[in-house]
């Protein structure tokens, strides 16, 4: 939980390691890249996204993304994944055509 534009939000922290090795520099770029992905969707292709912010501090990089499943200072909201629902109710189909699926049948009708 943290402060954010004066309102208390749940945040999850990703953090790369210390040292200056191959696999921990990989790590780093895999946080910048998934924040650069998540500013990416929201504003070319307006989709909406979680938060996200980038730190580096004493060598290691920080993502932390603010928490979609979250409301309030103690509040889950439910939540079921993409992979959950393909498996269940669409069958095989390709991670692109699951994401449109259940837009298309209305499932995520007034969802947040």
């Amino acid at each position: 939980m943290r402060m954010l534009e004066g309102n208390p939000v749940s945040v999850i922290v990703k953090f790369s390691g210390a040292d200056a090795s191959a696999a921990v520099r990989r790590w780093s770029d895999l946080l910048v890249c998934e924040h650069l992905a998540l500013e990416t969707l929201s504003a070319e292709l307006g989709v909406r996204t979680a938060r996200s912010a980038i730190c580096h501090h004493a060598g290691r990089t920080f993502l932390e993304v603010v928490r979609f499943d979250r409301r309030g200072a103690h509040g889950r909201l439910p939540m079921c994944a993409l992979s959950s629902l393909n498996a269940a109710l669409l069958g095989k189909v390709g991670y692109g055509r699951s994401a449109v699926r259940p837009d298309e049948t209305g499932w995520t009708h007034g969802c947040a």
